[in-house]
């Protein structure tokens, strides 16, 4: 065969497409993979060296260099196509240097397959190696065009190459099923969708996907071409009939029941689901533990100093009296699932605790809201991303709660029995205790086989005396927002409360949350001086954000956090 430019009407159609033309042989190559969509491999034969082609995983380590010029080592999950000992290509990402086509070449051999797309993908996103053959093995390919597009390929390269065929083609492995059949029913598809489509409008819409039918009486017999990889059960079948019927043309409809009670939720009962709501969106699981607990854990971590409630003929010692907190066996569960190697907990619940009056007075009965925190804390799904549970995590599920609730916590240091003297803080409400959090004391940790963990108690009764207004919900954003980072350096005594205030009032509309991220104290700091470190994230729902815009509003908070007295780092 005679290497040399392919036709002109050839060139002229793979340019349109966005390939550069490079010679006949290997420009019949990409023409084939336009057409059919499979993509085939030129190798010199004479290059190669064998009369051979094994295809095989690689070995660990194992090196090769591509067309690319580009040396590569490889994995075992990468497949190789070899001349028996020696790589010639990484299959379906691009070929061997040694064994490309060249201006000399006189021999061929085509190669046409079908790989595991999983393997093709790995292997083409960990060598960063992009090519028009890998994007369609990832995707998947019709196996009924392999030998059509060989045979196609044969045929240009004699037409257009002076080539001679000298052997048909050779196969190793299973294509598997060109046709995948799938049997559905009318009725099937109408329950599901809830709407009443007739045996015929289906079948049509089958037939316009290019689906061959048969039809057995109600049963509608499906076959399904190997191109389409992403219908494999009826519920595929169901989308497409769907999606081309048109999802806004099938009318939304209701149930019927005969003899409904209508009803609703209580003010209470729908701002404590609501609250749960948050609490389960913020990671923490609902847990339920027992009212009763020993003597010595019947006062621990009570907002309250009163009298305890013992039982008078209790079952055991670890339950002889009512609780005043939530928390001994919230922290006896964390134990007791850290110890088992889940060593993420995060927990809360809602119960009752239980203050006496005095003999031949009922006691008081309050709802609190508790939660434990402890291990690690994903905050970004997609990425995988954690963190360690800090207080400022504690912190913000607690400010969860505020906001859904409408109201506005306030915080200050305290010295509370069984947490961390420096690390604890008493939860205020218009200016009256509702609640504390801090981290468990070292000791107490310590004793329950735990890191660090951080606690929370709420008056919930108290939350709940408080109104709540109407839920504005705001659609998804459709523009991309920015985030910038300050830190700044102000005196120790400074709540950041403070700082996120006058940021707040000078971020305009565009400021839509901050995050304290870091406080440090230490080394390199002034005594009595803190540094913190605080994201702005910026989104207009209007626009797309500009950098000078952002810039300017940044430039107007930091001027205000200077006058506050803020050092900008």
């Amino acid at each position: 065969m005679t290497i040399e430019p392919s036709p002109i009407w050839m060139q002229a159609r793979l340019i349109k497409a966005g390939i550069r033309p490079i010679n006949n042989v290997v420009d019949i190559s990409n023409y084939v993979l336009l057409e059919y969509g499979q993509p085939l491999h030129m190798f010199d034969q004479d290059a190669i060296g064998s009369q051979q082609i094994v295809v095989r995983q690689a070995n660990e380590g194992e090196k090769m260099t591509t067309l690319d010029d580009t040396e590569r080592e490889l994995l075992m999950s990468d497949i190789v196509i070899t001349n028996g000992q020696t790589p010639i290509a990484l299959a379906g990402v691009m070929g061997g240097d040694f064994s490309e086509v060249k201006e000399h070449t006189s021999n061929i051999v085509i190669e046409g397959a079908i790989f595991d797309s999983v393997s093709i993908r790995h292997t083409s996103r960990r060598l960063n190696l992009r090519s028009e053959s890998s994007s369609r093995f990832e995707k998947g390919i019709a196996t009924e065009f392999v030998d059509e597009a060989v045979d196609r390929a044969c045929y240009l390269l004699q037409t257009y190459a002076n080539g001679k065929v000298l052997k048909d083609r050779v196969s190793s492995g299973e294509l598997g099923a060109f046709i995948t059949p799938i049997d559905i029913t009318a009725d099937k598809i109408n329950r599901t969708i809830g709407f009443d489509l007739s045996q015929n409008d289906i079948v049509t819409i089958f037939n316009q996907l290019g689906f061959d039918t048969e039809i057995n009486d109600d049963v509608i017999t499906v076959q399904v071409p190997s191109r389409r990889k992403d219908i494999t059960i009826k519920e595929d079948l169901i989308e497409e009939v769907a999606r081309i019927y048109g999802y806004d043309d099938i009318p939304s409809t209701l149930p019927v029941f005969e003899k409904v009670t209508s009803g609703q939720l209580t003010d209470r009962q729908y701002k404590t689901r609501m609250v749960k709501e948050v609490l389960e969106g913020a990671g923490l699981d609902q847990a339920i533990t027992y009212s009763l607990v020993s003597k010595e854990d019947a006062t621990a971590f009570a907002m309250q100093q009163r009298q305890t409630i013992d039982l008078l003929m209790p079952m055991s010692e670890a339950h002889a009296s009512l609780r005043q907190s939530l928390l001994p066996h919230l922290i006896e569960a964390a134990s007791y699932n850290v110890a088992r190697k889940n060593k993420d907990v995060k927990l809360f619940e809602i119960g009752n605790v239980f203050f006496a009056n005095g003999e031949g007075e009922l006691p008081d009965q309050v709802e609190y809201l508790s939660g434990i925190l402890t291990g690690d804390y994903v905050v970004n799904q997609w990425q995988g991303k954690k963190e360690t549970v800090d207080f400022y995590l504690a912190k913000g599920v607690v400010d969860r709660v505020s906001e859904k609730l409408n109201l506005e916590f306030s915080y200050r240091r305290a010295d509370i029995d069984g947490l961390h003297p420096g690390r604890t803080a008493e939860i205020l409400l218009e200016n009256k205790v509702v609640g504390f959090i801090g981290e468990l004391h070292p000791t107490l940790a310590a004793d329950n086989d735990l890191k660090r963990t951080y606690v929370f108690e709420l008056n919930f009764d108290a939350l709940m005396s408080v109104s709540v207004g109407y839920i504005n919900y705001q659609p998804i954003p459709r523009f991309p927002g920015m985030s910038r980072d300050i830190a700044l350096e102000v005196d120790q005594n400074i709540p950041a409360a403070d700082l996120l205030s006058t940021i707040h009032a000078h971020g305009g509309n565009i400021l839509k949350d901050t995050l304290v991220f870091d406080v440090y104290q230490g080394e390199h700091l002034e005594k009595g001086k803190k540094s913190i470190a605080i994201r702005l994230n910026y989104l207009d729902t209007e626009e797309t954000l500009t950098d000078e815009r952002v810039s300017k509003v940044q430039a107007e908070i930091e001027a205000a956090l200077i006058e506050q007295g803020a050092v900008i780092r």
